[in-house]
């Protein structure tokens, strides 16, 4: 057996194993590389969205602390009601104990003196519905001149909702969600008089529409904001407000930015995420690829060792046989690269036959 072409099978088996091998591994290291590419584009998008919906609340956010430094200043000098300046809008008790209690002196003071800066920044922007004020023996005061069903189960519920977070100690400024079908926010900020809390401030807002503008801004990424809990306030899905937001969402992804304007943190999924079976077929994809290139390889190398060695040691072997048998002339067609090893098998055959001879 030509001891040659045993250990060109063995190199077969151990070529193909380390081909497999190494296309494995360059599919994993070319998965990662890949995966690593678009987390950080993600994050790349994620940075991008939360400067965008910051953006789009800073001015609200300024409107707000400079409403609060005019309204904690009128109730410090303590003006004086002006009736000729009758107080528009709309307002009632929450209070079941007090269904009388009206707004102080001093409250309805400080409401004229903001009204017309609430009528303008109420004009200033689309998000802003309407501005509201509350106090804290239970009077809600709203801008609107009409008193809707919808207005009056928003300020019930918003009230309510009131009373449970006031014990747990509320930030100076926050984002309060009072329905969950709707995507009406109020951004409240309390007002404080010789630092007694005397109501809140809230501005209704439509956060869907901000929302909506940050998705349009990542081709139509699915964006949720998220409370300090990581409970999902609202979610836009293809430019469409969610009804029924998924309580699990900050499983989804790590894609999370807290934001520094308030206490909400924002989560980003891209439209086109790939799933885990696209992943897989994506590793098999790669994975394929390499091994059908390194075996390409392997067989390109395998034809030319069969070919340029395996091929002529064979015909050599013959060659010794047939001039052992003491044939005039060995195998024909000699390879080119190998006509000085058949000559010198014939020179020593040769001689062989020379020293016999003189023998």
């Amino acid at each position: 057996m030509n001891p040659l072409y045993i250990e060109f099978k063995r190199s077969q088996r151990r070529t193909l194993i380390v081909v497999l091998c190494l296309a494995f591994t360059a599919a994993v290291f070319d998965y990662f590389i890949a995966l690593n590419q678009r987390i950080a584009q993600q994050q790349t998008l994620l940075n991008s969205a939360g400067e965008d919906l910051e953006h789009q609340l800073s001015p609200l956010v300024h409107l707000m602390k400079v409403l609060k430094a005019d309204a904690e200043l009128s109730l410090i000098t303590e003006q004086n009601v002006d009736d000729a300046k009758p107080l528009t809008g709309m307002q009632w008790s929450l209070s079941e104990e007090k269904p009388d209690a009206q707004l102080s002196e001093a409250e309805v003071a400080m409401l004229q003196q903001l009204a017309p800066k609430l009528q303008y920044g109420q004009l200033s922007s689309s998000v802003i519905r309407q501005f509201n004020y509350v106090s804290n023996n239970g009077v809600w005061y709203s801008t609107s001149e009409g008193r809707s069903a919808a207005l009056e189960l928003q300020s019930e519920l918003y009230w309510k909702q009131k009373q449970q977070l006031h014990k747990l100690g509320l930030p100076d400024i926050r984002m309060h969600k009072v329905d969950a079908a709707e995507s009406r926010f109020l951004l409240a900020i309390p007002l404080q008089k010789k630092e007694q809390f005397v109501g809140e401030l809230l501005l209704d807002l439509d956060l869907g529409a901000m929302l909506k503008l940050v998705a349009k801004a990542q081709q139509g990424a699915r964006v949720a904001v998220l409370d300090d809990v990581g409970q999902p306030l609202l979610t836009v899905d293809r430019m469409q407000v969610v009804a029924t937001l998924p309580k699990d969402i900050h499983h989804h992804s790590d894609n999370l930015k807290p934001l520094e304007l308030l206490q909400l943190t924002l989560h980003l999924e891209p439209l086109h995420i790939a799933s885990i079976s696209r992943e897989l077929f994506n590793f098999i994809g790669h994975m394929l690829l390499y091994l059908v290139t390194l075996l390409l390889l392997s067989f390109y190398h395998r034809r030319r060792f069969k070919t340029k060695v395996l091929s002529p040691f064979h015909r050599l072997l013959v060659h010794i046989d047939r001039l052992r048998r003491g044939d005039n002339q060995g195998v024909r067609n000699i390879p080119a690269d190998w006509v000085q090893v058949f000559h010198q098998v014939e020179q020593i055959r040769t001689g062989t036959e020379e020293t016999q001879n003189r023998r």
